[in-house]
């Protein structure tokens, strides 16, 4: 095999083998990068889970004041609170 050619992966004959051997294998020696193109994926949903939050009154009202002023939904607000303070915490990508 030349340098540059990619095995090809097992054709799978149920979604169960795929999801099987894509759980064991790396791609790297199957697939092609340097031809991928950038997936657009319009219905892929996403994912979420819901938690209680235990929180002071007047922080609750302060949260609801902001949501009310900005015409937006409480956990909108705490949605974009949580995610600006992960960002700014989260260590710089390498």
């Amino acid at each position: 095999m030349k340098k540059n050619e990619k095995k090809k992966p097992p054709v799978s004959t149920s979604e169960n083998e795929a999801v099987k051997f894509w759980g064991e294998a790396e791609s790297v020696g199957l697939v092609d990068y340097s031809k991928a193109e950038k997936a657009i994926l319009p219905d892929l949903k996403h994912t979420s889970k819901a938690f209680a939050v235990r929180m002071p009154n007047y922080l609750l009202f302060k949260l609801n004041n902001l949501a009310h002023k900005n015409k937006v939904s409480c956990q909108s607000i705490v949605i974009d609170i949580i995610e600006e303070k992960l960002i700014k915490k989260s260590p710089p990508k390498k």
